[in-house]
């Protein structure tokens, strides 16, 4: 893959959209995103037409399906009819003879009718329903039977069985019995199964009943025939319960009800007759009353049956009308909407583009942000592993950035972060990639066969195009420079975090070298890294631990030589290294914010032995240092001296807290504020290394300070080098003009001693008078210096 191509494919520095990739990519890069749409929509068409024709077909197919229901529940009707008639017949003969000795008339009429009806269903439907053959057998054994005389009980048996086995294959045929979900299942159970086996039971037992002798076998037959008939009338009433139980349809629940009760009071009173006639108080059997309820039930049964049906056919052709017309308003809106939809997924499509390139690249200059910057070097170390190229990348951190932010204000600076990234880009090849990590802090990426030029010209190249001059709106005409620190890391990594890494660590070496260099990473860097981790862990636990202990450094009268006061020097008391000086660590506690805590120790110590001292009548004043991490927490600051205070009994006035000059002049302002709310307490305020920093007469009107400690390096020289002298003479009559107190830092021999004392210095330490000392050492020292140890102060 070409640079251009890589540089397309995540976007490029520009912000260009990725080459596509796939075919359904290329398509629509091809096409653009109108007309793909407009394409995929008219594509669409035959599939929504293809699923209409599906569904129409499953549609079709579920009504051919109960209309062959509906053609069974038909004939049904008649069949049932027609049993119960059969039934019926021998008692309505034996009726007829009774009133006028004709055993013909108006029943055979009935019952031929009932045929004829059965005849012309089975002519309309026997061979849909396969049933022509069964029900021709019928005819033929019904036309057997002799009109001289009533029909017997096995006449009536074998024609009813006959008509039950008609009702069951008429069921089977037409789809009525194989789904026991649907709400008509029972019905037609009840119709074709239940009622035949009871219509049978109410025959055999009106036969036995008519018995003269009865034997005990027929006794038995009697009590079989009535439990029969006692179960076969509860599963009927279970059936129809389960229908109306498994249906919210009331009109169902209306036409069923009043038959089925009338059923069920009717085979109870033949069920009571049959015990009347076991016990011998009658001698016939009458079951025409539960026939004809039966019959009654039969009629209501099938009419449900014909009502529900109808009822799913109609659904089911209002549902294939509704599919219909719902995918024919789909079809058309989506003809209506692939103009409108197609301008949206443009407008999505470049939205998309616009939030990636946020998404990867940084707001403020536009260049590639951390994220992008990774994928690249992580591109980039796989084709160094394979050995097709060189790799160099650079971290570029801008010396002394916040300075411009804290003179200028933050919208000159965010014009600097914009030029400098201009311009870095500007002397590298288009192949190269700059990019901002966040803050003051870049990076480049630079690959190639040859690199076009080694890490270090790259570097320097870098360094100079920032050296020229900016001109920025903003700083009254005052041309900014800016100067960098640059770590290198050079070569593949396993993965492209470290290379990352081992640059950053070259950078914190460029900026411990003094800042505006660059420096090649090496393996060892790596493990001075670790090492640093290692005491910033092992300060964590020290803090918890108490390893840390004072030393005091005293301060003497520089005019009588004599001990007033003591500095408070933190030391480490490490497990495994002995005791280690605080240039080893504090700088490590400053950046990661352990010395918060480790100053709150310090300070409430140092508190603790001068009120010790107080007590014993010795008023020795106590310097103690405050960093900058605790200076910047004014609240937490303030609290901690008052607590440090209460908690010793400490006079106030013996406390005097030092601060460096440059912490004072992050913000002026703020400080004078803080500075006002410290002197409050009663205690005394010393601005350390004096002379180091901004020494300006307006922050020495503006801040409440009550002493100024000359750093050490102007006392070194000031015997020997005129030019230094002076400055001593200049501060010491700075100090003296507005009533401060000087402090003399580092005095180690008497020649410094008699030109500070000739300058009129107030006080003075170093190791002229005594190197740091414990506490009880510096005890020793006042108590010589008195001449006798003082009995303690008497306590309140």
């Amino acid at each position: 893959m070409t640079h251009r191509a890589r540089r397309l494919s995540d976007g490029g520095p520009d912000g260009a959209a990725p080459v596509p990739a796939s075919p359904a990519d290329r398509i629509r890069h091809l096409l653009g995103p109108r007309a793909f749409v407009v394409v995929c929509c008219l594509a669409l068409l035959p599939v929504m037409v293809g699923a209409n024709a599906y569904l129409t077909q499953h549609v079709r197919a579920q009504i051919a399906f109960h209309e062959r229901e509906r053609i069974g529940v038909l004939y049904l009707r008649p069949v049932t009819t027609l049993l119960g008639l059969v039934v019926q017949e021998q008692t309505a003969v034996r009726e007829q003879i009774g009133a006028d000795g004709d055993p013909d008339g108006a029943v055979d009429a009935v019952v031929d009718a009932a045929v004829a009806a059965v005849d012309a269903a089975d002519r309309e439907y026997g061979t849909v329903l396969a049933t022509s053959a069964r029900w021709s057998a019928w005819k033929r054994r019904f036309d057997r039977v002799p009109d001289s005389r009533p029909a017997t009980g096995d006449d009536v048996g074998e024609l009813a069985t006959g008509l039950a086995g008609l009702l069951l294959q008429v069921a089977n045929a037409s789809n009525l019995v194989l789904d026991p979900h649907t709400d008509s299942y029972y019905l037609v159970h009840v119709l074709v199964v239940s009622q035949p086996i009871l219509l049978d039971e109410l025959v055999q037992a009106e036969r036995l009943a008519t018995l003269v002798d009865r034997t005990v076998a027929d006794r038995d037959l009697l009590v079989i025939a009535r439990s029969t008939l006692d179960r076969t009338a509860a599963t009927i009433a279970v059936d129809l319960a389960t229908t109306r139980a498994g249906t919210a349809d009331a009109p169902l629940e209306a036409a069923i009800a009043p038959p089925s009760a009338a059923l069920a009071r009717t085979v109870a009173t033949t069920s009571t007759a049959l015990v009347e006639v076991l016990d011998g108080r009658t001698a016939t059997l009458d079951v025409a009353a539960a026939v004809a309820a039966m019959r009654t039930l039969d009629t209501a049964c099938v009419e449900q049956l014909d009502r529900l049906v109808a009822g799913r056919i109609a659904d089911l052709r209002q549902d294939s009308r509704n599919v219909t017309e719902v995918l024919a308003v789909l079809a058309a809106l989506l003809l209506l909407l692939t103009l409108g939809l197609s301008r949206a997924l443009g407008i999505l499509r470049q939205r998309t583009a616009e939030l990636r390139h946020q998404a990867m690249h940084d707001s403020l200059t536009g260049l590639p942000n951390r994220a992008l910057v990774l994928e690249r070097v992580e591109q980039a170390v796989v084709r160094a592993r394979r050995g097709d190229s060189a790799l160099a990348v650079m971290f570029v951190d801008l010396d002394g950035f916040k300075g411009v932010n804290d003179t200028y204000g933050h919208a000159v600076g965010d014009q600097l972060l914009r030029a400098v990234g201009r311009r870095l880009s500007s002397v590298l090849r288009a192949t190269d990639t700059v990019g901002r990590l966040g803050g003051d802090e870049f990076v480049v990426l630079t690959e190639g066969p040859t690199l076009g030029a080694s890490p270090e010209s790259i570097a320097e190249r870098l360094k100079a195009v920032l050296a020229a001059p900016f001109e920025l709106d903003g700083t009254q005409g005052v041309a900014l420079r800016a100067h960098a620190s640059i770590g290198i890391a050079v070569g593949a990594r396993a993965i492209g975090s470290d290379l990352l890494r081992d640059a950053d660590v070259a950078l914190y070496e460029a900026k411990a070298a003094g800042k505006d260099c660059h420096v090649v990473f090496q393996p060892q860097m790596q493990r001075a890294v670790q090492e640093r981790l290692e005491v910033e862990m092992d300060l964590g636990r020290a803090v918890g631990a108490g390893e840390f202990f004072l030393d005091y450094q005293p301060a003497v009268d520089l005019r009588t030589e004599q001990i007033t006061g003591v500095e408070a020097l933190v030391r480490w008391n490490h497990p495994t290294r002995g005791v280690v000086m605080p240039e080893e660590f504090i700088a490590i506690a400053e950046e990661s914010g352990l010395i918060v805590s480790i100053g709150r120790a310090i300070l409430g110590e140092a508190c603790r032995q001068a009120a010790s001292w107080q007590r014993q009548g010795h008023r020795i004043s106590m310097a103690v240092n405050v960093s900058g991490r605790q200076f910047d927490r004014h609240g937490d600051l303030l609290a901690v001296v008052l607590a440090a205070l209460d908690d010793s009994g400490l006079d106030p006035g013996l406390l005097t807290l030092e601060i460096t000059e440059t912490i004072l002049m992050r913000d002026a302002d703020r400080s004078a504020a803080q500075l006002l709310d410290l002197k409050g307490l009663g205690l005394r305020l010393a601005i350390d290394d004096f002379g180091t920093g901004y020494s300006s007469l307006a922050y020495l009107q503006q801040f409440p300070v009550d002493v100024l400690k000359i750093d050490r390096s102007f006392i070194r020289d000031v015997a020997t080098a005129g030019g230094t002298r002076a400055l001593v003479h200049a501060f010491v009559e700075l100090g003296r003009s507005f009533g401060l107190e000087t402090w003399a830092e580092g005095i180690e021999d008497r020649h410094q001693l008699r030109c500070l004392q000739d300058e009129g210095c107030d006080s003075g330490q170093g190791y002229l008078f005594g190197r740091p000392l414990s506490a009880a050492a510096v005890e020793s020292l006042i108590n010589e210096q008195t001449g006798a140890a003082r009995e303690p102060a008497p306590t309140a």
